[in-house]
């Protein structure tokens, strides 16, 4: 620490502790029997950060237990069953090995009842309990004043403690990333990557995907930045069966925008690209659009208005659908999302959200198609800085 005493207090400290209610008008998601559920999350967490001439260190942790109040009790359904401990844990680190050479780390660990919390492009809606850990070790080398090459290395797991549907299946990714990249100046920057992985399955089988792409950055401003991506994916599988699963191809992009002062942020984007973790047959093309706007008022009341709009397109799965046709499956999904926070003391704040998540489906399931869900979400948190 002797390096970092110029930089004043290079460590922060901070816990808090958690309180968030939460009520759910269609836990499930189903298009009938919906079920209507008080949840509550008690718990707390930390947030560690360290900066140095040489390391860097954030850390964000949160542990919660979740009490479902079993709200309805005479729909046979006892919902306090799926109580858990839920685990969220974020960890970036990074070390100057030399002039030219960093490495780093990254992990992500969480334990949930809601696939988005793993993979936000998914179109999966089960309420199985599961785990999952991202590991990304990297080294980044910088090949001249304006050429800097990247290696990095992922492990993904997910880990089911109970299954609800078919594609609740355990599965392992690794995968590997080559990325060379140019600064063309201080405000530009364009870079060429590619990455290749292998997602293995329990059960079903497993499959390799390359995936090639251009990417450009440009700084238009201290307020206003933007980025381009697109590229190509080929997709394999160890086993075809003909009317599941197929090898498939196509292009990728994602172009994204994003703003920020003092008060204001804003932030808009549009991707595609094939479905992750999808599980055997169920292979889909997902495009999303999704966007959010904020203000801070009176210099601490923030407000927040968000959204995502997701077009999912099966390319083997086929459904029934209510004219009694048999087609590919497709689903189209919107979400909107309003928040208030309210710092109420530098130690204590409180925090109300809405949001609303609406899915049209051409499957006649009523159990894994059409769905509408309206969550509102109450929070306390207070908060404690060690060292600042």
């Amino acid at each position: 620490m002797a390096q970092a005493a110029d930089l004043g207090k290079p460590l922060s400290v901070s816990a808090f502790l958690e309180f968030d209610q939460e009520y759910n008008d269609n836990l499930y998601q189903t298009r009938t029997h919906k079920v209507r559920e008080y949840i509550t999350y008690l718990g707390g967490g930390a947030l560690v950060e360290l900066k140095t001439k040489k390391n860097q260190l954030d850390l964000n942790y949160r542990l919660r237990k979740v009490f479902h109040w079993d709200h309805e009790d005479d729909n046979g359904i006892d919902t306090t069953e799926e109580d858990y401990v839920a685990h969220n844990l974020n960890l970036d680190a990074a070390t100057q090995l030399a002039d030219r050479l960093k490495a780093g780390i990254s992990e992500f660990y969480l334990t949930s009842r809601r696939p988005r919390d793993y993979y936000l492009m998914t179109n999966r809606i089960s309420r199985a309990h599961y785990w999952a850990n991202r590991l990304s070790p990297y080294l980044e080398y910088q090949l001249g004043k304006k050429f800097f090459l990247m290696l990095k290395y992922k492990y993904d797991v997910l880990r089911y403690t109970e299954h609800y549907v078919t594609y609740d299946e355990d599965t392992t990714e690794n995968r590997g990333y080559l990325t060379l990249k140019y600064r063309l100046n201080p405000r530009n920057a364009v870079d060429l990557d590619y990455q290749y992985w292998q997602r293995d399955y329990e059960i079903y089988p497993s499959y390799q995907t390359h995936q090639v792409t251009a990417g450009y950055e440009r700084l238009f401003s201290s307020v206003l930045r933007g980025e381009a991506r697109c590229g190509y994916l080929t997709r394999t599988w160890d086993e075809e069966i003909a009317g599941l699963v197929e090898d498939s191809e196509g292009f990728v992009y994602r172009v994204s925008a994003a703003a920020k002062t003092k008060k204001s942020r804003a932030s808009l984007s549009l991707e595609e690209t094939q479905s992750d973790v999808t599980g055997f047959g169920s292979d889909y093309l997902v495009r999303m659009l999704s966007g959010g706007i904020g203000h801070t008022f009176l210099g601490k009341i923030s407000v927040d208005l968000g959204g995502y709009y997701q077009e999912c397109r099966y390319q083997e799965l086929l459904t029934t659908t209510q004219s009694g046709a048999t087609e590919k499956r497709s689903d189209d999904t919107w979400n909107v999302s309003a928040t208030i926070q309210y710092p109420i003391h530098e130690r204590l704040s409180l925090g109300l959200k809405f949001m609303r998540t609406e899915r049209d489906s051409n499957t006649i399931d009523p159990v894994s198609g059409d769905f509408v869900e309206n969550r509102i979400l109450f929070t306390i948190k207070p908060r404690y800085e060690i060292n600042r």
